[in-house]
């Protein structure tokens, strides 16, 4: 069975975003985006509050109002993930691609449903247009850190489950080239607990114990960090974990 940890573990960090505080403005004075991030705000409370349908509620109210936005169409299709309802995020995050073209963000969706679809059927095709969505995402955002984080632990992951020989030939999978993505994503984000968490895993993955030590540097690294967020102190409390 392939469970892929690092692409899980990057989704819930996109999905664990501060909440921003809705407009003071009453809903009926606002108009187009401005109405549409009235909704979307209301949305983030409601989900963070563990209200899931009164959060869907708000995220498509924010879709009416702002149809040709990836972002909003990306946080619909992790909440309908949340939800179980695998099929429609992927849709969902499709028809995201088609209204917002240029967004990185939601290409990266679609790879972590894809990922999670190929999970949950044991299927190869998924997981090569998950890799293709990566990629389209970096293409967009040559320098978005999350994007080659994804990418390095893809590599890794394929690399683990099933070998480098198949997973190359079947899958894409490359050592020099996953670790070239987690290199440039600490050079993106020094300061990122999960970029070298992840790396740690990712080198452990590819090469063995021969990087068991290299691993624990990196551990080390992000133990040592300052969280900025609620999210980040998960990641360092984890990585302390590890080397503790």
């Amino acid at each position: 069975m392939m469970v892929f940890a690092g692409s899980a573990l990057l989704l819930a960090t996109a999905a664990a975003a501060q909440v921003p505080l809705p407009p003071a403005a009453a809903p009926g004075a606002l108009t187009g985006r401005s109405s549409a991030y009235y909704h979307f705000s209301l949305g983030q409370q409601a989900r963070m509050a563990g209200h899931l349908d009164e959060a869907l509620e708000e995220y498509r109210k924010a879709q009416k109002d702002d149809p040709g936005s990836g972002p909003i169409r990306a946080e619909v299709a992790r909440l309908l993930r949340e939800n179980g309802k695998l099929k429609e995020a992927i849709q969902e995050a499709q028809e995201g691609v088609k209204v917002d073209a240029r967004s990185p963000e939601v290409r990266l969706t679609l790879a972590q449903l894809y990922l999670a679809q190929a999970e949950a059927d044991q299927s190869a095709e998924p997981m090569k247009l998950a890799a293709q969505s990566y990629e389209a995402a970096l293409k967009l955002e040559p320098k978005h850190a999350d994007a080659h984080i994804a990418m390095g632990a893809y590599h890794a992951e394929i690399i683990d489950k099933v070998g480098a020989l198949v997973g190359g030939l079947t899958y894409g999978a490359n050592k020099d080239k996953g670790e070239e993505h987690f290199r440039k994503a600490l050079k993106l984000a020094p300061d990122s607990p999960i970029a070298h968490i992840e790396m740690a895993n990712g080198m452990v993955m590819m090469h063995g114990k021969k990087m068991v030590e290299e691993a624990a540097k990196l551990y080390s690294k992000a133990a040592e960090m300052e969280p900025r967020d609620a999210m980040e102190r998960l990641d360092v409390e984890a990585a302390r974990a590890e080397i503790d």
